[in-house]
C-alpha cells in the first residue's frame, strides 16, 4: 500500500489538499492511489506513456538546429478533479474569453478600432508573423474566427484560476485530450468488483468512444488530403 504524506507550500495550492487533509473531492482518488504501491503506479504511467506513443498521440518539438523531437501531450496518470462549482466559473470565464477574442481578430482583420482608438498600436498586429494581411476584409461565418481554443490554466496560492495563455487548436488537439480521458478512465478502473452488467455497459461505452475516435480521426485526415 502506498502512503501518501502531503507537504503542502504555503504559498501554493494543492490539488489533493487542504490544510485539514484530503479535499472532499479526492477522496476516492486517494482511497485508490492508496491501494495501490509505487511500483503498480509506476506501472500504469509507462503503460500509458507507451500507449501514447503507439498510437503516435505525439508531438514535435524542433531544437535549434531544426531536429525534430518526437514527445508524447503531456498526460498526467492522476485525474484533475473539477468541482462543479469550479467548473461553473471556468466555464463562464472562458466563455467571455473567446468571445472577446473573436471579437479582437474581427476588428484586426477588418475596421482595426482597437489601433485607430489607439489601444494598441499597429506595429503590434503587422509585426506579428501570424498575422495575414491578405485576409483583412474578408469576413468568416458568424465572425468566429477561433473555432477550437486551448486556454492554459493555472491556480493562485488561494485556489484562484489564472489564464497562463491562449491556443488556437485544431481538431486533432481534442482528440488527444478525449484519448487522455479514456486512458485514465481505463487504468484506474477495478473490474474484479464490476457486476456483469456494470463490466458489459463500461465495454459498450470504450468500444462507442474508440469507434468515435477512429471515425474523427479519418475524417480529420482526408479533410487535410
Amino acid at each position: 500500500m502506498m502512503k501518501l504524506m502531503p507537504n503542502l507550500n504555503p504559498n501554493g495550492w494543492d490539488e489533493m489538499f487542504s490544510n485539514e487533509g484530503v479535499r472532499e473531492s479526492y477522496r476516492q482518488v486517494l482511497q485508490t492511489l492508496q491501494s495501490l504501491n509505487p511500483e503498480k503506479l509506476n506501472d500504469k504511467h509507462r503503460q500509458a506513456y507507451d500507449f501514447f506513443m503507439n498510437q503516435r498521440i505525439t508531438f514535435t518539438v524542433y531544437s535549434d538546429d531544426n531536429q525534430g523531437i518526437e514527445r508524447i501531450f503531456p498526460f498526467d496518470i492522476i485525474p484533475r478533479i473539477i468541482t462543479q462549482q469550479d467548473w461553473n466559473e471556468v466555464e463562464s470565464g472562458i466563455k467571455q474569453r473567446l468571445k472577446a477574442l473573436n471579437l479582437f481578430l474581427e476588428d484586426i482583420y477588418n475596421e482595426q478600432l482597437i489601433i485607430k482608438e489607439g489601444i494598441i498600436p499597429a506595429s503590434l498586429i503587422t509585426s506579428c508573423p501570424h498575422y495575414i494581411q491578405e485576409v483583412h476584409g474578408i469576413k468568416v461565418p458568424h465572425n468566429i474566427h477561433v473555432h477550437i481554443a486551448g486556454i492554459d490554466l493555472i491556480r493562485g496560492a488561494k485556489g484562484e484560476f489564472y489564464v497562463l495563455e491562449d491556443n488556437n487548436l485544431s481538431e486533432a488537439r481534442t482528440l488527444h485530450n478525449q484519448f487522455g480521458r479514456l486512458k485514465s478512465s481505463v487504468e484506474f478502473t477495478d473490474y474484479h468488483h464490476l457486476t456483469n452488467q456494470e463490466l458489459e455497459d463500461l465495454l459498450n461505452n470504450t468500444r462507442t468512444q474508440l469507434i468515435q475516435f477512429s471515425t474523427d480521426f479519418s475524417k480529420l485526415f482526408f479533410s487535410y488530403t
